[in-house]
């Protein structure tokens, strides 16, 4: 079965879409039917999928259904990948992967993939994401042709590069919000709550933004907990609660490996860290814990009490800052909850403005 939807400029991307059953196919193309300037090709049969791709490499992005067992999908990858280098995969999946799935994936330059739900908002922004590094590629590629050998293409390929990968990231980063609508901007509100906190405190510009940074990617690692953890409609059993701790190590490994991260990574891995020396993942305690990270776990603290979840209702303002000043020199480091208190009377209506805002 082939279906085939052309959008303007029909030249300019082309899509192939591999899902053996056809209806799920059909709602796949109509899902992406906002993506601009793209050739979608959709077909049923990965036999008739692999040999496109040997003999045709026109091809931009493939969007495949992941196999029930993932080594299946990894033959037909590898397959793939002999004859065609440069095409962008996207995976559907029928779960969350864990960390070390998408590591298996990654030997196999698999750029993204995506829970296959409903509305498929993932899979458009894993498409988005696909063309901009394209595109970013195709740049690369004209400025070694036209300045090859000179330093300065070094830079700017090296920089590129850099931003194709930090776009792939950010992608996972809003994958993560997309699990569970109560927390939709979650991270986002906690990046600009901890600049806003950073500022008070009367850091540099560069602290400051690289603190906006940390915040709205403490979060990454939850990529890899399972969905009926995530988006549990009650409080978490002990073993499950166990399970979601672990997403700040998860995080951290996913990040560590490229250095556009590592100034980041500490508010990636130490945001649950307490003053008192009783959180987690490594229980360390006062100025031990980065200072990104003592900043990052309030913002996070009063985002995550003042936003409804689906076994509670948000906290009203006055509890929620009560509870940010008792905890003071237990979970939080007294400075910044001090520093914190301060940004609330000086630039309430921001702070307001944010929670609205993500």
């Amino acid at each position: 079965m082939t279906l085939v939807n052309d959008f303007s400029d029909v030249n300019k991307y082309k899509i192939l879409i591999m899902i053996e059953n056809g209806d799920d196919l059909g709602k796949v193309i109509t899902a992406i039917n906002d993506v601009k300037s793209c050739e979608v090709m959709g077909i049923t049969d990965p036999v008739q999928m692999t040999n496109i791709l040997q003999n045709d490499h026109t091809y931009d992005i493939l969007v495949m259904h992941c196999a029930d067992e993932l080594r299946d999908t990894i033959e037909t990858v590898k397959a793939i990948r002999k004859h065609n280098t440069s095409i962008f995969v996207i995976l559907l999946t029928n779960e969350y992967m864990s960390i070390d799935d998408m590591d298996s994936l990654a030997r196999y330059n698999v750029q993204g993939y995506c829970k296959d739900t409903g509305d498929l908002d993932e899979l458009k922004i894993w498409i988005h994401s696909g063309i901009r590094i394209l595109e970013q590629t195709k740049m690369l590629k004209q400025l070694y042709v036209q300045t090859k050998n000179q330093a300065e293409t070094i830079k700017t390929l090296n920089t590129k590069l850099s931003s194709s990968y930090y776009e792939t990231i950010d992608t996972l980063r809003k994958a993560v919000d997309k699990k569970d609508p109560y927390t939709r901007g979650h991270s986002d509100r906690v990046g600009y709550i901890s600049a806003m906190i950073a500022e008070t405190l009367g850091l540099s510009q560069d602290e400051i933004d690289m603190i906006r940074l940390g915040g709205q990617f403490h979060d990454i690692g939850k990529i890899g907990i399972k969905d009926n953890i995530i988006t549990k409609p009650a409080r978490l059993t002990d073993e499950e609660y166990e399970e979601i701790k672990k997403h700040p190590i998860i995080g951290f490994e996913l990040l560590e490996k490229n250095n556009i991260f590592k100034d980041i990574l500490p508010a990636i891995r130490s945001h649950h860290e307490r003053y008192d020396g009783h959180g987690y993942p490594d229980g360390l305690k006062g100025n031990e814990i980065p200072l990104m990270a003592r900043i990052v776990c309030v913002a996070d603290s009063f985002d995550a009490m003042m936003s409804k979840r689906s076994y509670r209702d948000k906290m009203d303002l006055e509890y929620t800052m009560n509870e940010i000043d008792r905890c003071k020199g237990t979970q939080f480091d007294p400075k910044v909850a001090e520093a914190f208190k301060v940004l609330m009377k000086t630039r309430y209506d921001e702070i307001i403005a944010i929670t609205g805002e993500y």
